[in-house]
């Protein structure tokens, strides 16, 4: 994080707003690593504000997954919410080409619904998720949003659908 704090200093004297974007977003996300929820969020709420006025939407939809991460975190579920039905909508946007964005926003959704008890919705972003991870082949990601997906499964009274997503995750494992 110091050395975020460092560039974004350097990218402010030097006036470069982008890159003074740039370094608050990867600020907040250094400080989300060691679990300094609160400052990570002021410093993504900048780089948000940021981006957003020097247009570079293309930046918003990470940035977006990672407030949503921060609320969720900080138990603000409806903020949370809000800022992960923009990652979605953000990273779907045309020209954007960045699938892995709305992969992960949906599952950061799963997981709140889930928290909420909201199970059929918490499956259902999960098996989006799930869906996109298989697309691109991404073994690591599969096995967690099927283990993600039985439980709330599970939770949800589905009982054998919950048995066969825990198998395939268990086969994705191995």
């Amino acid at each position: 994080a110091a050395y975020c704090e460092e560039a974004l200093a350097l990218f402010r004297e030097a006036g470069e707003p982008g890159r003074e974007a740039h370094a608050l977003y990867e600020l907040g996300n250094n400080l989300m690593r060691l679990g300094d929820w609160e400052r990570a969020r002021g410093a993504l709420d900048e780089a948000e504000r940021l981006f957003a006025h020097l247009g570079l939407t293309r930046r918003l939809a990470m940035t977006y997954w990672a407030q949503g991460v921060s609320h969720l975190m900080l138990g603000d579920d409806a903020r949370c919410e809000e800022a992960l039905a923009r990652a979605v909508a953000a990273s779907r946007a045309e020209g954007y080409g960045v699938p892995v964005a709305a992969r992960d926003a949906l599952a950061r959704l799963g997981v709140l619904y889930q928290k909420q008890g909201r199970y059929d919705e918490a499956a259902s972003h999960l098996a989006e998720a799930l869906e996109i991870a298989e697309r691109y082949q991404q073994r690591h990601y599969r096995a967690i949003y099927r283990f993600r997906l039985a439980e709330a499964l599970r939770l949800g009274g589905r009982i054998d659908d919950a048995r066969a997503a825990y198998y395939q995750a268990l086969a994705e494992v191995e």
